[in-house]
C-alpha cells in the first residue's frame, strides 16, 4: 500500500491515449502533500516545485492538478486515492432548471426584517468512463 511515482505512472497511461492530451489530475491535499514527500534512492524529493517568479501552477507529470477536499485521502485501503483524465469529456454538469428566488416577509415580519431564499437544481454523470482512470462507478 501506500502512493509511488511507479503506481501514479501506471494510472496515467490506464486511460486511453486519446484522452492524455488534456488530461489532468484530482486528489486530497493530505494525498497531494504525500506525493510532495516522496524521495528517491538519495534522499532527494522527487518532486519539483514550480517556478513561483512565472507564477506557474504545480504539475505533476507535466499535468495540472485540482485538490477536492471532498475525496478520501487514505491511501493505505488498498487504492490510490487520486483522479486522471479529461474530465471535459468524461464528466458533464447539466443545470436542470433557472434560479428560483423567494421573498419571505412575514417569517421575519415581527424583527421589522425580510429573508430571501433561492434554489437551484443540478444533475450529473460520468459519460465517458474510459476517459477517466482511477475512478471506480458503483
Amino acid at each position: 500500500a501506500g502512493i509511488t511515482f511507479d503506481k501514479l505512472i501506471a494510472v496515467q497511461h490506464s486511460i486511453d491515449i486519446a484522452y492524455r492530451p488534456n488530461a489532468s489530475w484530482m486528489m486530497n491535499d493530505s494525498t497531494l502533500a504525500a506525493i510532495r514527500k516522496l524521495k528517491d534512492g538519495n534522499s532527494n524529493y522527487i518532486w519539483q516545485a514550480a517556478n513561483a517568479r512565472t507564477a506557474e501552477p504545480d504539475l505533476l507529470f507535466g499535468r495540472k492538478i485540482t485538490v477536492n477536499t471532498d475525496m478520501q485521502d487514505d491511501s493505505t485501503a488498498g487504492y490510490l486515492p487520486v483522479i486522471y483524465g479529461d474530465f471535459k469529456k468524461a464528466f458533464r454538469v447539466r443545470l436542470v432548471a433557472g434560479t428560483v428566488m423567494r421573498r419571505l416577509n412575514e417569517r421575519f415580519a415581527e424583527s421589522d426584517q425580510v429573508g430571501f431564499v433561492g434554489f437551484k437544481r443540478y444533475d450529473s454523470r460520468v459519460m465517458r468512463l474510459t476517459a477517466l482512470s482511477g475512478i471506480k462507478i458503483v
